[in-house]
């Protein structure tokens, strides 16, 4: 009777884990900023490849697709922290709390000569200049920070 127990409650937990992971954006990051995440070639994302620097944002994607799932590898070649958002095109004075309310997903601090990861798939269509991949350091995105994206 012990050991039901046990494989109940256990068989509980475990599906309360997996149900927590949902649909969020997922992101990780790492020191090694030599490797990518393999994980996007089994679940078919497609992998975008940003580079962070001061005051710029490359991305060797700016044109993706509404429903498409994207696994963005984040590469700070700067030498300051930075953070990777992507977010609704907001004015460069906008405030924290305007920054906060167009963010669709965030990899949060990524030091210099760090990789991080994030998985977004973009769930309707933002035509030409209501979105970007911006910086969310303070005065970041102010300086230029950002990169303007399509999403079809």
């Amino acid at each position: 009777m012990k050991r039901w127990l046990i494989l109940v409650v256990g068989l509980l937990i475990w599906g309360i884990a997996l149900t927590a992971c949902g649909n969020e954006p997922q992101a990780t990051s790492s020191s090694d900023s030599g490797s990518s995440n393999s994980s996007s070639q089994s679940s078919g994302a497609h992998d975008v490849h940003i580079v962070m620097a001061e005051m710029k944002i490359e991305s060797d994607v700016t044109t993706f697709t509404h429903g498409v799932p994207y696994h963005f590898i984040i590469v700070n070649k700067g030498n300051m922290q930075h953070e990777f958002e992507i977010a609704k095109n907001q004015p460069l004075n906008a405030t924290e709390e305007q920054m906060d309310s167009g963010r669709l997903a965030e990899l949060p601090r990524l030091d210099a000569g760090q990789t991080g990861t994030l998985d977004y798939t973009f769930t309707s269509a933002y035509p030409a200049g209501t979105m970007r991949l911006v910086c969310g350091m303070p005065g970041h995105y102010s300086a230029g920070q950002y990169t303007d994206i399509v999403v079809e």
